[in-house]
């Protein structure tokens, strides 16, 4: 909201996925309705910035994971998604 980009984050548990799209996330059709050329960029903006997540830019958290990894992949992601939006 900050960025003014339209995003989503969903997830279960311990998994997420993050979604360029304004539209509410039902299922898989959905999701591919976002859009994915931002997905690319900020899985290619979050490697550079030294931070992995899944191509698809899913990820999961576990119980090694600490407030500072968070913070790291929050502030990695603002960073990036400021420079390609």
């Amino acid at each position: 909201d900050d960025l003014e980009v339209p995003a989503q984050i969903t997830g279960v548990a311990s998994l997420f996925g993050i979604h360029f799209t304004s539209e509410a996330i039902k299922d898989y059709r959905s999701m591919l309705r976002g859009d994915q050329e931002m997905k690319k960029a900020l899985f290619t903006g979050l490697l550079n910035e030294g931070v992995l997540i899944q191509s698809q830019c899913a990820g999961s958290l576990s119980t090694l994971t600490t407030e500072e990894d968070v913070d790291t992949l929050v502030d990695a992601t603002r960073r990036v998604v400021q420079r390609i939006r």
